[in-house]
């Protein structure tokens, strides 16, 4: 028999695929795109060693995020999806081992990541030429994407690993990734506000890639300490990204097989089924719905994106609660405006989460019951498209609606703190710059919501698989917006306080004035599609918008 013969099957296959070619040609061209960025708002004078660190920094930050994500997107759904198809037993019939398949659907899902990062590498030497990044400074940052791309999608393969749900494995590899480059960080920072004159725990920066990034520069890394830490913060990442695909591979042939729910006694359910779904009373009371909307009660009886949402909204808000507190207890300096500025990312960072878990849950229900067959049964009842359309939404306000008010309470306590006590006397127009900022962003927060529950709606019905939906919904709606507020905080860093505060505040405005009419136009597109076309989008026809209008009968001659 062949060694891996999965893995040599799914690389031919997944060579030949055109996304392949797609992902290395669209990383390189969104890198390519960042030097005239770089030339056009840097300083006329600058030195092409300042310019080349500014452009090496600026192509480095994107291209992590892109290998962070990828095992969210790539590997997370790879084998609970063979599990929900019933596929992944009859190749354990045969003498495949676990390594096989879990090193296989590796191989078959990571290709389109390793060639997009590998095509990133030729741009990203481009400040290398120009003379202001070490050959020390390339290498090491090369190694750390590597280690970072291969931890992100061994966290995606072990969650797979033991999951079914696409949603589970999706949210779970996020929740373990943003706690690895985030959380730990953040831990430390708070920590560090704890214990001002005590003992720093550096150990909870080991695991957070980010860390090993800002190591790899070489003013960090040639302090006193700078290169064990990034050789241990990266040998940690390595070494944790093969334990997880280890594990992956012994507990899949352990954990394919789907056993029922543990049986319980009469009259008691176990507390993962209370969790999701309720008490008994509870879903007697639920069954009222039935009759109202069905599909409102099918939406609404996994009580799952809720708990999730609270589970989000609680922890990153209780940190974010710690340094709002703490902003009013330090004194004015470095130290105040340090902790402030943890606040600001954290209450972002919250922003970021909420929305990723309102696209996952807005595209969930439609795509599986698409995959499984259900959506056709219930176009075959009398159960109306708007009917179904109605109950969706209906179970989404009522999934987020009290997550949707805690996150809006960050932005008004940011906005109380800053307009009013002001601890860190923050002068009068950089107060209102970030006040607008605060402001803007509770807006665009219920914008945001609106408009992804109803593209979530729709690419469920245009994708064939769950995270294909969610990654469209995302990129349609929250990637514009991010990658304006890194090219917004990239400017002013570049400029260096050349831009007036009142034009900053302008563009401000304007940028925040435009994402909510382009949420208002994407929404009412997408109810509009969902409301015409849902039975041809359900169906998997390409419909256009001529196809959509009633057809015009030629007059019968006598």
């Amino acid at each position: 028999m062949k060694f891996l013969p999965i893995v040599d099957r799914e690389l031919r296959v997944a060579a030949r695929r055109p996304g392949t070619q797609w992902m290395r040609f669209g990383v390189a061209l969104a890198l390519m795109l960042l030097v005239p960025v770089v030339l056009a708002f840097s300083p006329r004078f600058a030195s092409p060693s300042r310019l080349a660190q500014e452009l090496f920094q600026m192509m480095g930050i994107p291209t992590l995020a892109f290998c962070l994500l990828a095992g969210v997107f790539l590997t997370s759904d790879c084998l609970s999806e063979e599990k929900r198809e019933g596929t992944l037993g009859l190749l354990f019939l045969t003498d495949l081992k676990g390594y096989d398949v879990t090193l296989g659907k590796l191989a078959a899902t990571s290709l389109h990541a390793l060639y997009g990062l590998l095509a990133a590498f030729p741009v990203m030497a481009l400040p290398l030429l120009m003379g202001g990044v070490s050959a020390g400074e390339f290498g090491r940052l090369i190694l750390v994407l590597l280690v970072t791309l291969f931890l992100s999608l061994s966290v995606g393969m072990m969650v797979s690993a033991v999951s079914r749900e696409t949603r589970q494995a999706m949210m779970a590899s996020f929740a373990i990734l943003v706690l690895l480059a985030g959380g730990f960080p953040s831990v430390w920072a708070l920590q560090r506000l704890i214990l001002q004159s005590g003992p720093v725990v550096d150990a909870l920066l080991l695991p957070s890639p980010y860390w090993a990034y800002l190591q790899c520069f070489d003013d960090f890394y040639r302090t006193s300490g700078g290169a064990f830490h990034f050789w241990t913060s990266l040998s940690f990442s390595g070494v944790l990204g093969l334990a997880l695909l280890v594990g992956a591979s012994w507990l899949l042939p352990k954990t394919w097989p789907e056993r029922e729910l543990a049986s319980a006694p009469a009259g008691r359910q176990s507390l993962w089924q209370t969790l999701r779904y309720g008490t008994r009373q509870r879903r007697a009371i639920r069954r009222a719905r039935l009759a109202d909307n069905p599909f409102y009660w099918l939406a609404s009886r996994d009580r799952l994106a809720k708990v999730l949402g609270w589970a989000v909204v609680g922890c990153l808000g209780a940190l974010w609660l710690c340094f709002f507190v703490g902003s009013f207890v330090a004194r004015r300096g470095s130290q105040a405006d340090y902790i402030l500025l943890v606040s600001f990312l954290l209450a972002y960072g919250l922003h970021v989460i909420f929305k990723t878990l309102v696209a996952v849950e807005a595209s969930r229900r439609l795509s599986d019951d698409r995959q499984s067959g259900t959506l056709e049964l219930l176009l075959a009842t009398p159960l109306s498209v708007p009917a179904i359309v109605e109950g969706q939404q209906r179970a989404l306000r009522e999934q987020f609606r009290h997550p949707l008010l805690a996150v809006a309470l960050v932005n008004v306590a940011l906005f109380w703190q800053l307009a009013f006590p002001n601890p860190i006397g923050m002068p009068a127009k950089p107060q209102t710059l970030f006040c607008g900022i605060f402001l803007g962003g509770l807006v665009l927060l219920w914008s945001d919501y609106y408009a992804l529950t109803w593209i979530g709606m729709a690419q469920a019905l245009r994708r064939r698989r769950h995270h294909r939906a969610v990654l469209a919904t995302l990129g349609r709606m929250l990637v514009p917006p991010w990658i304006g507020m890194f090219l917004l905080f990239m400017l002013a860093n570049m400029v260096r306080g050349r831009m007036r505060e009142d034009t900053a505040i302008a563009i401000l405005v304007v940028w925040f004035f435009v994402s909510v009419i382009d949420d208002v136009l994407a929404a009412s597109k997408a109810r509009a599609q969902l409301v015409d076309k849902f039975r041809s989008l359900a169906a998997g026809d390409k419909v256009t918008d001529s196809q959509t209008r009633p057809p015009v009968l030629a007059p019968v001659s006598s």
